[in-house]
């Protein structure tokens, strides 16, 4: 992981990994927000982006040792 923690990322963001957490799959976060499984697997290749991680394994860890943080809308 490239970027400085914690990095401070959107509400939306920080649902859907706490989402992936509990184990959901992209379809089933959507249904639970009301997106589309495009949206959030566009949402999560962001998040992969920002942070550097390959996997939804390392973005749950980030988020677990709160090295994810509430910014922006």
């Amino acid at each position: 992981m490239d970027a400085p923690l914690p990095l401070t990322v959107k509400i939306r963001h920080l649902q859907i990994v706490g989402l992936l957490r509990d184990g959901l799959t992209d379809r089933e976060i959507g249904n639970r927000l009301g997106l589309s499984p495009r949206t959030v697997s566009n949402n999560l290749a962001h998040l992969y982006a920002l942070t550097g991680v390959p996997s939804r394994a390392h973005l749950v860890s980030l988020f677990e040792r709160g090295h994810l943080t509430l910014g922006g809308d």
